[in-house]
């Protein structure tokens, strides 16, 4: 049986919490991690932004000044987009890639917009939790500024709009149960 599941959710939600739980049962696909490997010294996200916003955004040993980069795109719409042009195609190549023999699969994807498009999903699941909850979350987990964290979920959630998840759960329940909850609704 076809198992091709979205999981999304706003930052600091808990979507690779619950995906590593059900590590066992689904290939688990995280957008974020094949964007942290495409931007690696060398890596083909690393050298394209390279060429196309110059070396201010990178250290010394061609690696990503993160911080910086992350700030100018929550708060320049058209740097944004710039990036989002460069990079994109080149995530959901490498997400081809992966799934192309695939039945049963979790993609895990901070944003879901253009991944809806691309992929047929028998499941669309979204995480929620409070929005104090996930600024905590986030705050410990990355150290992020309220600033940054509000401007990033503001984004994710002008993207969520073009979707309606076949299941929503929340994440402040426990673990097992958020697992039950999405097993249950294959």
């Amino acid at each position: 049986m076809d198992n091709k599941i979205l999981l999304f959710g706003f930052i600091g939600s808990g979507k690779s919490t619950l995906a590593n739980a059900l590590s066992n049962d689904f290939k688990i696909i995280e957008l974020d991690q094949i964007n942290k490997n495409i931007l690696e010294p060398g890596g083909l996200g690393n050298k394209a932004l390279f060429k196309q916003i110059g070396n201010s955004y990178f250290n010394p040993d061609n690696s990503l000044k993160k911080d910086m980069l992350k700030q100018e795109i929550f708060f320049n719409k058209n740097f944004k987009i710039k990036i989002e042009k460069i990079l994109h195609p080149l995530i959901y190549e490498e997400v081809q890639k992966i799934i192309m023999n695939l039945d049963q699969f979790i993609i895990v994807a901070p944003l879901v917009k253009k991944i809806i498009k691309r992929i047929v999903f028998n499941k669309t699941v979204m995480l929620t939790c409070n929005s104090h909850e996930l600024i905590k979350r986030v705050q410990l987990r990355d150290g992020l500024s309220n600033e940054v964290i509000k401007k990033i979920i503001e984004s994710q959630a002008e993207d969520y709009k073009s979707v309606t998840p076949d299941l929503m759960i929340d994440s402040s329940l426990a673990l097992e149960t958020q697992k039950y909850m999405l097993k249950n609704q294959l």
